[in-house]
């Protein structure tokens, strides 16, 4: 049945869906992913699961495109010292905040780079973000040598404490203390070689 709007979710139908911790807990409140519908989050942890989901796919393309080279910036939000070690060691960024450069940047990481770039497969943010694309495109086409590329998160979808209390009055956990959504804006600059075989001409295809 229902409860303050959440799907109660029988053992037999969640084997067809993807928990990021693996098995799912009983009695435990999960929260989809917003733009990929069989994945799902410990409630508690929600905003700060999406929006690393979010900057790794964000790094996962610009290494696709050939960067050699990436400096995140903080323009608006907040990382506390765990949100910076899961960044840092998972997506294998050399420097952390604590050792800000002289650019002030939080993160820095250099990659082996290449010249020929591509978007990679299984991407799920990248459909909804003009600018991401935009970019790709660039890189892609004429070779661009440098791009500045943002990751947003700036709604809540719905996740507050008001839902949280309500799922605790239930009787049903959400995993820890929850960890509300603060609006962040990151901007990545990239630097990439040049392509291998030169940028492609505008000539028009047969």
């Amino acid at each position: 049945g229902r409860k303050f709007g959440a799907l109660m979710v029988g053992q037999a139908e969640a084997r067809i869906l993807h928990f990021d911790q693996g098995h799912p807990l009983n009695n435990f409140l999960y929260v989809g992913h917003p733009a990929q519908p069989d994945l799902y989050f410990p409630a508690a942890e929600f905003h700060r699961r999406v929006f690393e989901h979010k900057f790794v796919e964000a790094v996962n393309l610009l290494t696709a495109l050939g960067a050699s080279r990436i400096e995140v910036q903080q323009e608006q939000g907040h990382v506390q010292e765990k949100e910076r070690k899961n960044f840092v060691g998972g997506v294998g960024f050399a420097r952390s905040r604590s050792e800000q450069s002289r650019h002030g940047a939080m993160f820095e990481a250099e990659f082996p780079g290449h010249g020929n770039p591509q978007v990679p497969d299984g991407l799920t943010w990248y459909w909804g973000e003009q600018t991401w694309q935009m970019i790709a495109n660039a890189r892609i086409r004429n070779g661009a040598q440098k791009t500045s590329l943002t990751v947003t998160y700036t709604t809540d979808y719905g996740i507050d404490t008001q839902v949280m209390r309500s799922a605790k009055s239930n009787g049903i956990s959400i995993g820890g203390r929850f960890e509300e959504q603060h609006d962040t804006i990151w901007r990545l600059e990239a630097e990439f070689p040049g392509l291998a075989s030169g940028p492609t001409t505008g000539a028009a295809v047969p």
